[in-house]
């Protein structure tokens, strides 16, 4: 199946919006009153968590920004996080993308980009993501504020308060890393649009998402 380049935008999502189920479903219909940003300007944070409803396509949508930056020749990763939960990075990669992984690994001064699917279906598993995101953190060890890390889930099933707390502790970021992401409320959050060619001229900034 040929994907669709949909020129997804994307927005901060604020948390009183994620606490709020009738606020967040609602706020599609409020996108014009918000700058927005493109997949460009989000794959330079470090840290993100795409909020997306099912069936919006946020899996296409991550391997198809994996595959294009790979194509770039950049170093990028994709993982669903239920698998990611029982085995380790390495054992859920092709032989190239190991081969691509080990040689970052000692590419001691190139950003890497991790797309890490699905806190949802993780969940959905019986799945932790504590666990999930420990085991990537270890095979990322001592790399870490090389790792751009875009994580996905639906709205409904992201945990503001406890979610957050266990991305930080397990990948943060140092003040070190350049442009690093602080990872504190709605900071972390984007949400994302299609909008027509004529809009998508306009100045943006973002930094976590919800598909439309």
């Amino acid at each position: 199946m040929k994907f669709i380049e949909l020129n997804r935008r994307f927005r901060n999502i604020t948390e009183e919006e994620l606490n709020s189920p009738e606020l967040f479903a609602a706020f599609g219909e409020q996108f014009y009153d918000y700058k927005t940003d493109d997949w460009a300007k989000l794959l330079e944070s470090y840290r993100v968590v795409l909020l997306a409803e099912a069936g919006s396509g946020k899996t296409e949508e991550m391997k198809a920004q994996s595959t294009r930056l790979c194509q770039e020749g950049k170093y990028s990763f994709y993982a669903d996080l239920a698998s990611l939960a029982q085995n380790s990075l390495h054992d859920l990669l092709s032989v190239d993308d190991e081969s691509k992984f080990n040689a970052w690994k000692i590419d001691h001064d190139t950003p890497a980009w991790f797309f890490l699917d699905s806190v949802d279906e993780l969940k959905l598993a019986q799945g932790k993501l504590k666990l999930a995101l420990n085991r990537f953190s270890k095979d990322i060890a001592g790399q870490i504020n090389r790792a751009h890390v875009i994580i996905s889930c639906r709205p409904s099933d992201w945990k503001f308060d406890l979610d957050l707390e266990t991305v930080q502790k397990l990948l943060p970021v140092s003040s070190a890393a350049p442009d690093s992401a602080d990872l504190t409320g709605e900071e972390l959050f984007l949400a994302a649009f299609s909008r027509d060619e004529e809009r998508q001229k306009e100045d943006l900034m973002c930094n976590s998402f919800k598909l439309d």
